[in-house]
């Protein structure tokens, strides 16, 4: 064979190695892509079951005895409906806060806020009752007003920046939202299942291309020896 044939079939193996890396690449970042979007949906849709479900604990007679004061504190629903709350995020470890707003003269409050025990080294962050929302971004605004719950975000505000749940509790006579529910989810702890299938798919990708020339090597130094073998044979005859 002449070195020029060798050199063109050479040149030919090696277009094809690199359109299949490219392909394989081109696919694992799109199955990367597609997983994280179907992730975050049904990261979405359980929040927003979590959240139906914590909005259940809390009857509309509840809200009526809340004031929405420091009163709260030695008021028996109060203290009930926080220790729920609590103990829902402590089994629920993507959980960051759990919250009722309330509104009033156009602007949102908090009849009370709860964060599970294992923040409880960090310090007191949570809202005390009556405590103003000043962060307000429209989605609690739009609950109130539509009385449909919404999974919203990522949002930010000054304890920092969530994916929210927030089911509203409508008064069964007037049909009007009487308050919100909010189940927030930190925005990290939100991407790690995320970037895990995202690197999952990704490094599987290279593992074949890995692979893939790992076997074309191989071939190639069988190839070798089996022309050297056939070589040999014919200088020996």
């Amino acid at each position: 064979m002449s070195p020029k044939l060798s050199s063109s079939i050479f040149k030919l193996e090696w277009y094809w190695h690199a359109i299949f890396s490219i392909f394989i690449v081109g696919l694992s970042l799109t199955i990367s892509f597609f997983s994280g979007i179907n992730i975050d949906t049904q990261e979405r849709r359980e929040l927003s079951l979590l959240g139906k479900i914590i909005s259940m604990t809390v009857s509309e007679e509840m809200i009526a005895n809340l004031k929405g004061t420091s009163d709260d504190f030695n008021n028996p629903d109060y203290n009930i409906i926080k220790e729920k709350f609590t103990a829902i995020g402590d089994i629920n470890e993507h959980v960051r806060y759990i919250y009722i707003f309330g509104r009033k003269n156009g602007e949102l409050f908090f009849y009370l806020d709860s964060e599970p025990h294992r923040f409880s080294s960090q310090g007191m962050t949570t809202s005390n009752p009556g405590e103003i929302y000043n962060d307000n971004t429209g989605s609690v605004e739009n609950v109130f007003k539509t009385g449909k719950a919404a999974t919203v975000g990522p949002e930010t505000d000054e304890w920092g920046t969530f994916i929210s749940s927030l089911i509203p509790i409508i008064d069964s006579e007037t049909g009007k939202t009487i308050a919100v529910v909010g189940v927030d989810v930190d925005i990290n702890e939100w991407l790690v299942d995320i970037n895990f299938r995202n690197i999952l798919s990704i490094s599987i990708g290279f593992v074949i291309i890995l692979i893939y020339f790992i076997i074309v090597y191989i071939n190639k130094k069988i190839e070798r020896k089996i022309l050297r073998q056939n070589k040999d044979k014919l200088i020996s005859q």
